[in-house]
């Protein structure tokens, strides 16, 4: 019961996140898989990483530049 559940709570998510298409409107009923929109939020995502890891960097390297001056 609980892995039903979890499926159902997932497909959900992945439905309102964009990534999956639920079509019930013909004979036969399909579930898309979105990868090109998959793509696009896993590259974004990456992206977001990165830009966050430089902006990090950058503010550590400034606070060790203003330690050394105050201990100079």
């Amino acid at each position: 019961m609980k892995g039903i559940l979890f499926t159902i709570v997932i497909v959900v998510v992945l439905a309102l996140v964009g990534w999956i298409t639920i079509n019930v409107s013909s004979d036969k009923p399909s579930i898309r898989l979105e990868t090109d929109r998959i793509q696009q939020d896993v590259q974004r995502i990456e992206n977001a990483a990165e830009d966050t890891a430089e902006e990090i960097q950058d503010r550590g390297q400034r606070l060790r530049d203003q330690d050394s001056d105050v201990i100079q």
